[in-house]
């Protein structure tokens, strides 16, 4: 009967193929549609067949449904409906795996006391219990089905650290400023000469593994074994799958070394100070028999809102696992997890103890009691309002001002980041930032500065700023720094540091010319560079910050010459200045022919330092030495025509007398400065002692010479000449009788 059935199903299903103009091609099994035109002859033929294969089939079907399961026709299979996952909302959610803590006790030098924190610094609020209904079920975790297809946010990179694959990407590198100009090349005059161009990208080659073996295709990154994940790296993977099954779309995967992190440190946006407060604070969750105080979870949970609002996740969950010990034949682990709100800037601790047979098991267990409890929690969350983040951010922005008047960069620096994370729209966070890092971070602070502007600090003191910061950073950028600082003076505001700004700027645009062999481009730059210092010192004639400022820029460009023409005039206005006095010895000792007058600048600062020893490398030790001998033939001299002036009547005695006076206490000074120096080595053209000695003969000499002057007998000028004859004499000795 029932192959009967089949026939006339067989059959009946042919005839309205046949009627409908179908074609059945049974090599490729697959119906193709050919035609769809009514053909009334076979339609008539196909229909007592059609009826009754109808009619066989309906009763088969019955009939196999009433018959008892056999070999040959078994029951059914009973499907069962899929329980249905809630659906969660769309938050997103970062595993940050933490497995090395600090010691109980060591703080990191980056941490600050709450003292140094002020008062003003915003700390989060612990969760507000949630009323759960008596009837709410926390859902088993589900397990994937291996071989099942991930879900989109599997696509997550792993923990593990990759390679870089064989193809390379390019390494990226600091920019280098290459001339256009080439030998005997004709440049265009009106053209800008330099341009920014990367450095070639390098390929190193794989070391080939046998010594027939042929050569690996080559990488970027050099090959460096990886080290085995840590606890907390191997229970975040089950953990992502478990959240991930209870219908979580976006679940991210960090360790404090992976790329997510280190670029928000390398960008700004995250400190190291947060991440060692971060790591203290779970140290002290996860220590075993203690109970953790609040203030360990507020500092938990501050560090934990940070890290996700620089990274950008509203739920932080920061994993650490204690190691495993054997308790009932069974291993057993402590976890302690954070779970902290980003958005709302609170957060609690989550600390358990799991079981299991071996450490599989254990993080597998781990891992469905973390995300039970996770789901639980995260489901109760409210969505956030966006006028609620920008009145966080104005929060923030408030503790900022407060903390940097205060004197607490670091954490000023973190309030800063937090109301740029919260709300982005206003420059005001970014100039602040700015001026954080224009310290030690000159890129960095320009790169702030730029995005103040972009939004809406357009004032010419910001465009000033990115002047400053491009002409002091580590490179230099002088088209950047002019460009900024032309704007600048386009508004109508000047200051000092700006003139400063560009005129380094121009003076490093006239060595790039002056390499290119482009003079006349380099004497209009420098031209154009000396008018901006000329304004500097109008703009604050008397201000020994702006001298301090100016001489340090032109110091740092080894514009020696430049610097010597203004701090001339300058430095003798400020003869206790410390920094001023500093920046002159520097910019005499880069001149040629000025050696006298950089060994009486290093003898000034070295009285107002204090040193009582000056070590020196053998070049700049030359130097001073030949300056000494200038100085005290020079000394002496000036006081033997002095005493001669006076015997012949050609000088006041008492004018003689006040000038006597300045160059005994000239020879002081310089007295001092050669017990002070310190020679790299010892040779008998360079001995300290010979020179020493003929300085104390011609110290002598100005005694005897100043006692003429003040009793006007002829023995004391007389001594004097001996003495002075005698120190030249040992003085040429020490020169090795040049």
């Amino acid at each position: 009967m029932g192959r009967q059935v089949n026939l006339w199903r067989s059959f009946s299903a042919f005839s309205l193929a046949r009627c409908f103009g179908f074609s059945m091609d049974f090599s490729r099994f697959s119906l193709t549609l050919t035609t769809f035109t009514f053909r009334r002859h076979h339609f008539l033929s196909a229909l007592p067949f059609v009826a009754g294969g109808v009619l066989l089939g309906t009763i088969g079907s019955a009939n196999a449904q009433k018959a008892p399961a056999t070999a040959k026709n078994p029951a059914p299979s009973v499907v069962a409906a899929p329980v249905a996952v809630p659906a969660a909302p769309n938050i997103k959610i970062l595993l940050l795996a933490i497995d090395e803590l600090p010691a109980p006790g060591v703080r990191s030098p980056h941490l600050a006391t709450p003292a140094d924190r002020g008062a003003d610094a915003i700390v989060p609020a612990p969760l507000a219990p949630t009323p759960v209904a008596p009837d709410a079920i926390v859902p088993a975790p589900i397990v994937p089905v291996p071989g099942a297809p991930a879900p989109p946010s599997a696509k997550t990179p792993a923990i593990a650290p990759m390679l870089a694959p064989a193809g390379g990407v390019a390494v990226s590198r600091q920019p280098v400023w290459i001339v256009q100009a080439q030998k005997k090349k004709k440049v265009d005059k009106d053209a800008d000469l330099f341009r920014l161009e990367p450095e070639p990208n390098r390929v190193f080659p794989r070391k080939p593994q046998a010594p027939d073996a042929p050569l690996a295709a080559p990488s970027l990154v050099p090959q460096i074994p990886q080290e085995p994940l840590g606890r907390a790296r191997l229970a975040a993977l089950p953990l992502r799958d478990a959240l991930l099954a209870f219908g979580w779309r976006d679940v991210a995967l960090a360790a404090p070394d992976a790329t997510l992190v280190t670029d928000a440190l390398s960008e700004r946006r995250l400190t190291p100070h947060t991440l060692d407060a971060l790591k203290e604070a779970l140290a002290q969750l996860a220590a075993p028999d203690t109970v953790p105080s609040p203030e360990v979870k507020r500092n938990a949970t501050l560090a934990a809102t940070r890290i996700g609002q620089a990274l950008g996740y509203r739920a932080v969950v920061v994993l650490h696992v204690a190691p495993a010990s054997l308790q009932d034949g069974a291993q057993s682990a402590g976890f302690s997890l954070i779970l902290a709100d980003s958005a709302r800037e609170n957060g609690e601790p989550i600390l358990f103890d799991e079981q299991g047979v071996n450490e599989l098991a254990l993080r597998q267990a781990g891992a469905s009691t973390a995300a039970a409890l996770l789901d639980k929690t995260l489901r109760t969350w409210p969505d956030v309002s966006a006028q609620s983040q920008i009145d966080l951010a104005a929060t923030h922005l408030t503790a900022a001002r407060a903390l940097l008047a205060a004197g607490n960069v670091s954490d000023a620096q973190d309030e800063l980041n937090q109301t740029i994370a919260l709300d982005s729209s206003k420059g005001e966070p970014f100039v602040l930032l700015g001026d954080l890092l224009a310290a030690t971070d000159a890129a960095g602070a320009a790169k702030a500065y730029r995005r103040a502007v972009e939004l809406d600090a357009r004032d010419g003191a910001t465009l000033a700023k990115i002047a400053v910061a491009y002409s002091s950073s580590t490179v230099p950028d002088w088209p950047r720094a002019l460009d900024a600082g032309t704007k600048a003076l386009a508004t109508g505001f000047d200051s000092v540091p700006l003139r400063v700004a560009l005129a380094t700027a121009q003076f490093g645009r006239a060595d790039l010319f002056r390499k290119a062999e482009r003079r006349d481009r380099a004497e209009d730059a420098e031209f154009d560079a000396r008018k901006h210092l000329d304004r500097a010192l109008e703009l604050a004639p008397d201000d020994p910050t702006a001298v301090r400022l100016l001489a340090r820029e032109l110091v740092n460009a080894r514009r020696f010459k430049e610097a010597t023409q203004t701090l001339d005039r300058i430095a003798p206005r400020y003869p206790a200045d410390l920094e001023i006095q500093t920046q002159y010895a520097l910019a005499l000792g880069g001149q040629i022919g000025r050696e006298e007058d950089a060994f009486v600048a290093y003898a000034r600062v070295w009285k107002l330092s204090g040193v009582p020893r000056a070590d020196v490398d053998a070049i700049k030790y030359r130097a001073l030495i030949q300056g000494f001998d200038a100085r005290l033939y020079n000394l002496g001299k000036s006081a033997v025509q002095l005493t001669t002036g006076v015997a012949n009547a050609a000088l006041p005695r008492e004018d003689a007398l006040l000038q006597l006076t300045k160059l005994k206490e000239d020879m002081d000074e310089a007295q001092n400065a050669i017990g002070i120096l310190r020679p790299p080595t010892l040779s008998s053209s360079e001995s300290p002692a010979a020179r020493q000695f003929a300085a104390g003969l011609m110290n002598q000499s100005l005694e005897q010479q100043q006692i003429f002057l003040e009793t006007g007998q002829p023995l004391a000028r007389l001594r004097g000449s001996q003495l002075y004859a005698q120190a030249v004499g040992q003085l040429n000795a020490a020169r090795g009788g040049r």
